[in-house]
């Protein structure tokens, strides 16, 4: 030991040359560090980007909730690809971003959309630029498959200048023109209107043309034979039966389970530098008079989009609108939100809601439909050293006086898109509106989520290794403001609340909103729960550290009402007060969360999972044994279950893939009947949000070489 001190105490005084060499490079090391962190948050910088979508406000059947979601993720993900790419790009995003939604038949844009009439497609859609406020749209557009690239590309015309001899190029073209103007400037279309509708116009579509043509006829037959009569009273005229146009608001008294969507799909972009665009596409109303143009195509009232305020101050928004088409158009819905938000400055949400809520009354007076939604996006993009603006955080707010409204949305701090249908709450009874808001933070890296850890730990543990029914709020669940109903639900049917506390949850107002609604759902204390991560309990009940800065932050927003703040402590105070766990009682985090499932498994009843009739034959559960004995050899590839029709096989199957999910060996379990016609294409979809992947544009074949290729590098297939 001694001689190895003696050697280095030699090097370090025999050349004091070599001393300087060493030392520059320790310094050129630490310089290189240095330099690769600021470039990597320049490039951070770079990478941010944010899309919002919204597939209509009416009412979404349940049955067809799972297409809409997957139609919006699949959106925001072609969006987001052109975005990543760098600046400049929003209108290519929003248009790429809605000839997804174009081309979903779920939607009423593109294909699937109303007919008219006389049994046609007739699509609008329109584009704004919030930067140059370059705006094109296309009305009443027949035969054309994406209604949208004919409209971004009159407004790429006008971002380019004017055109041959100085004539001034159009912005809104109409009818059979813009589809002879769509052909000239080389966009592909079908050979004929006829042969275009064959893709476009589906049976789903043609089931509601058919129907609503009947009650049309049939309305009109009676009140011919009303008018048989010489003369009739003015109060027998008010007998006669007329067909008038449903609100959404009257379907579920029927139990209808069919979708009643008002008019558009929309979709909102921002790029790094703050560059904000919109977007919006339709079929239009059932049954439309053939030339109507609707909401989506007339200026200001389908969408909108702006980089300055009405007096030129800095204010990023947009907006896109649904609904009852015509009174809409009046008000320029989508321009008005806008406006009220850069005067009012209360953010998307106040803005959005003062709107409809003036729309609901005024319905309300002239006994109109009042049927509309709105989506509204804030950029937070500061000016940085006098540079151009930098994308920071996002505002997002989605109002609707209907039963419900699809939206979605996705940002570069996030690991894939949210989507959800929102539906009709209790609020929206009493006011007649409802509405949802969140805050993305973007410039955040991905830091530590306690759902991903310690809540995630205890969720797995009970659902599914002591078989007690539990509740997680996961990716699918709008982090916003505005608790969800399925949340809700949840929270108002189980018999207790694991509440974890960590350092910035007060900085959530989702959380501190989910926490007053516990309180109020869960009034007996003993069934709430606390769990103190790594935070002391004393500055949560009286506020402090953290928790006294995130309130700060709160107030200083003029965001929230007095009394919504108030509510947020007197929840915390509450729960603080209550008995729970505490990280710094246990040695480690496993401890703790045996602590916490051996509490929650001695006074909740856990249910056995049993599925189908595995308990009753014996030769089942023999079968089962083998095959999850054979998944966890690592050599077999295939297992094949042989035997007739009726005795389970299908379900033992999907018993079988369940336990080997939950038990590791599977990371996913897709499932496909193959003595059927499987549905390759939803088949492909469904693995590709899986991955967080884009397959947009792709076909069949490709998508299938592109999935093999990216599975085959994350996981093993069991075919």
């Amino acid at each position: 030991m001694n001689s190895l001190w003696e050697r280095i105490r030699q090097s370090q005084e025999d050349d004091d040359e070599d001393d300087m060499m060493s030392n520059a490079i320790v310094l050129a090391a630490v310089a290189a560090s240095q330099a690769q962190q600021q470039q990597q948050e320049l490039e951070d910088e770079n990478d941010r980007f944010f899309v919002a979508v919204h597939v209509g406000a009416g009412y979404h059947a349940p049955s067809n909730e799972k297409a809409l979601r997957s139609a919006m993720k699949r959106a925001c993900l072609a969006a987001a690809s052109l975005l990543r790419q760098g600046s400049g790009r929003c209108i290519d995003a929003v248009t790429a971003a809605i000839q997804v939604l174009e081309d979903d038949p779920s939607t009423n844009a593109g294909r699937g959309s109303n007919l008219t009439e006389d049994g046609h497609v007739e699509c609008d859609a329109s584009i704004m630029d919030g930067n140059s406020g370059a705006f094109g749209a296309v009305g009443a557009l027949p035969g054309v498959k994406n209604p949208i690239k004919v409209a971004a590309l009159l407004a790429k015309e006008q971002m380019m200048g004017s055109s041959l001899l100085g004539r001034i190029p159009p912005i809104f073209l109409v009818g059979e023109g813009a589809r002879i103007w769509a052909k000239s400037k080389c966009i592909a279309l079908s050979v004929s209107t006829s042969a275009a509708d064959e893709w476009l116009v589906t049976e789903r579509a043609k089931a509601h043309w058919k129907k609503y043509k009947a009650m049309v006829d049939d309305a009109n037959k009676k009140t011919e034979t009303s008018s048989v009569g010489l003369s009739f009273s003015a109060q027998d005229g008010s007998r006669i039966p007329e067909l008038e146009a449903q609100p959404c608001d009257s379907l579920n008294k029927y139990g209808a389970e069919e979708d009643c969507i008002m008019d558009t799909v929309g979709v909102i972009c921002v790029d790094a530098d703050g560059q904000i665009a919109s977007g919006a596409s339709s079929g239009g109303i059932a049954l439309k008079v053939g030339g109507r143009v609707g909401l989506a195509a007339m200026h200001g009232s389908g969408c909108w989009a702006s980089s300055k305020g009405l007096f030129g101050a800095p204010c990023i928004v947009g907006c896109c609108a649904s609904g009852a088409g015509e009174y809409l158009m009046k008000g320029f819905a989508a321009r008005e939100c806008c406006a009220s938000l850069s005067l009012s400055q209360a953010g998307p949400a106040s803005a959005c809601m003062k709107v409809l809520h003036s729309v609901v009354q005024e319905s309300n007076q002239n006994c109109t439909d009042r049927s509309a939604g709105f989506l509204v996006v804030q950029a937070d993009a500061p000016m940085v050293s006098g540079s151009s603006p930098k994308l920071k955080a996002i505002e997002i707010a989605a109002a609707y006086s209907t039963l419900s409204f699809g939206i979605g949305y996705f940002g570069s701090s996030m690991k894939r898109p949210k989507a959800s249908i929102l539906r009709r709450t209790k609020l929206q009874s009493e006011t007649g509106v409802d509405h949802f808001e969140a805050r993305i933070d973007l410039s955040a890296k991905r830091g530590v989520d306690t759902r991903k850890g310690i809540t995630f730990e205890l969720f797995d543990r009970l659902q599914h290794k002591r078989g007690i029914k539990t509740f997680m709020d996961d990716q699918d669940l709008p982090a916003g403001a505005a608790i969800s109903p399925t949340l809700l639900a949840a929270i108002e049917e189980s018999r207790f609340a694991i509440v974890v506390f960590s350092r910035n949850y007060a900085s959530s107002t989702w959380c501190l909103e989910e926490l007053v609604k516990i309180c109020q759902c869960m009034e007996d204390e003993n069934r709430i729960l606390p769990l103190f991560y790594h935070v002391d309990p004393s500055d949560i009940r009286y506020q402090k550290r953290s928790f006294e800065e995130a309130f700060t932050k709160h107030v200083k927003s003029n965001r929230h009402e007095s009394k919504k703040v108030q509510e947020w402590r007197d929840a915390l105070a509450k729960v603080a007060n209550s008995s729970g766990w505490h990280t710094q009682n246990y040695k480690t985090e496993r401890e703790l969360a045996d602590a916490i499932v051996d509490f929650v498994c001695s006074i909740v009843q856990p249910i056995e999972i049993i599925m189908g009739d595995f308990e009753v034959f014996e030769a089942t559960r023999e079968a089962m044994d083998k095959v999850m004995k054979a998944l966890e050899d690592d050599k077999v590839s295939t297992v094949g279950v042989y035997g007739m029709g009726g005795v389970g096989k299908t379900t033992m199957v999907k018993h079988v893939g369940d336990q080997a999910r939950k038990n590791g060996i599977f990371h996913y379990v897709i499932m496909a009947v193959m003595s059927q016609i499987p549905d390759l294409t939803e088949i492909q979809h469904t693995l590709a949000e899986l991955l967080g992947i884009d397959l947009q544009g792709k076909s069949q074949k490709g998508r299938a070489s592109r999935l093999n290729k990216e599975i085959r590098k994350k996981f093993s297939l069991l075919p």
